[in-house]
């Protein structure tokens, strides 16, 4: 019997800093790193951070000092900052030969809604990392990044492909949009085990294309109307909200959301 493990394809990018991350006293530094690649393979991730000794003498931390209008709060980015940051803590632990807990504070972060995957974040952050201790490395492009920023997020706004927070409160008040999901997603007929964290996405696009077909064309429209879905008849945030809402659901609206049940039924 072998496991296979995760690999890090970005870890060999630390090696020339090495001495660097040795000598550093642990007082706050910033860096920004930036994935901008439009031919082929099209990626592109853009996030600034500063990193410091943790105030706290039991473990590490994120601060994400960002706007929701930056990235919708379910893109799926945060798991692959945290775990990458996790790696840096941990290769920083071994390169002083002590354990070493870091406070990062995310300042800065950009999407490009057509070429931006959760995994290119990855990319982004070790080269931030990188950028934190010698900024001719990895060169930032900080005009690329507002422009694109600027045109992602009047992208999302035209196309309802992110919703603010209180945005999706008010939508779960309306009964109506619920009722309709109701009509093909109940707790018999969902797969507990794709709940409950990274499955939920993929698991309620993929099961919504499948059923859309047994709603009446009304119900389309009304899911339109309230934006439940998309021009595309693709399900949104707001629609995955109330299928967590009519399911009891109050993990993945924490997680995926940051909505307690409590937000809409005061």
């Amino acid at each position: 019997m072998k496991t296979y493990l995760k690999r890090n394809y970005q870890s060999t990018s630390l090696f020339p800093i090495n001495q660097k991350i040795l000598g550093w006293n642990l007082l706050p530094i910033e860096g920004k790193g930036l994935v901008a690649k439009f031919t082929g393979s099209d990626r592109y991730a853009h996030i600034e951070l500063i990193m410091q000794k943790s105030d706290i003498d039991y473990g590490s931390e994120v601060l994400w000092n960002i706007s929701e209008n930056q990235i919708p709060y379910n893109f799926g980015h945060r798991s692959i900052v945290d775990e990458t940051l996790t790696f840096f803590t941990n290769y920083v632990s071994g390169i002083k030969g002590k354990t070493t807990f870091l406070k990062f504070e995310i300042t800065n972060i950009g999407i490009h809604f057509l070429d931006t995957r959760p995994e290119h974040f990855e990319e982004a952050t070790m080269k931030a990392i990188v950028n934190c201790f010698d900024k001719t490395i990895n060169p930032f492009n900080g005009d690329l990044a507002a422009r694109i920023s600027k045109q992602t997020l009047e992208y999302s706004r035209q196309h309802k492909l992110g919703f603010l927070k209180n945005e999706i409160i008010e939508s779960l008040k309306i009964d109506n949009i619920s009722e309709i999901f109701a009509k093909i997603f109940s707790s018999e007929n969902i797969d507990l085990r794709m709940l409950n964290g990274a499955n939920f996405n993929v698991y309620m696009n993929d099961s919504f294309e499948k059923r859309k077909v047994l709603l009446e064309t009304s119900d389309i429209e009304t899911l339109k109307k309230f934006d439940a879905i998309n021009d595309w008849e693709s399900i949104t945030d707001i629609g995955k909200a109330h299928i967590a809402k009519i399911l009891k659901d109050q993990y993945d609206m924490s997680y995926h959301f940051n909505i307690k049940f409590e937000d809409f039924n005061k």
